[in-house]
């Protein structure tokens, strides 16, 4: 093994991905309007794994409504 016990963990580390919602009573999910802001959002939910949802303009009310009700 190349680099030895702690080089292997960190690989380990870096490498692991599990869904942390998958078994929460509640999911959530942000919706922004802007498209220009969804960097500040998405640096910010990416570490928390939430889902980001722009609707740059073009979502009516009767969409994010209904969206809302699932």
């Amino acid at each position: 093994m190349c680099g030895g016990p702690a080089q292997f963990l960190h690989s380990v580390r870096d490498r692991y991905s599990r869904n942390p919602w998958q078994d929460q009573s509640r999911y959530i999910e942000v919706w922004c309007e802007k498209d220009s802001l969804s960097g500040i959002f998405s640096d910010a939910l990416s570490r928390y794994r939430v889902t980001l949802n722009i609707g740059r303009g073009y979502d009516g009310w009767s969409s994010i409504k209904r969206a809302a009700d699932c």
